[in-house]
């Protein structure tokens, strides 16, 4: 299962990395346009990815999602919440990867 989630995951960035030098390249094309606030143009973008990857932004969008909580879970929960993930068939190394990560969420999350 998680090599199909990794796999998932993975054509979905490589589509975002498309999705992004394709508007990149558009960007650079279009001579002396003062670009709209982001909020505007976002559906815009959201569409473009849609269409290279149909889905894509909701596997993106779920995999975040997934991951804050187990972030979440783990961090309140310490070494239990980490076993109780085990117990439950998650991979080892990927609650270790999500526990890696902790500190920089939450220096992220901090405001400057």
């Amino acid at each position: 299962m998680s090599s199909r989630v990794a796999i998932l995951v993975a054509k979905a960035e490589a589509d975002a990395v498309k999705v992004k030098n394709a508007i990149l390249k558009a960007m650079q094309e279009v001579d002396g346009v003062i670009l709209p606030e982001a909020a505007i143009i976002e559906p815009i973008v959201a569409q473009a990815a849609a269409a290279i990857s149909p889905g894509g932004a909701a596997i993106v969008n779920t995999v975040y999602a997934w991951f804050e909580a187990c972030a979440k879970l783990i961090d309140a929960g310490g070494a239990a919440a980490e076993q109780n993930l085990a117990n439950a068939g998650l991979d080892v190394a990927a609650i270790a990867s999500v526990k890696a990560l902790i500190p920089q969420l939450k220096a992220a999350a901090k405001p400057a």
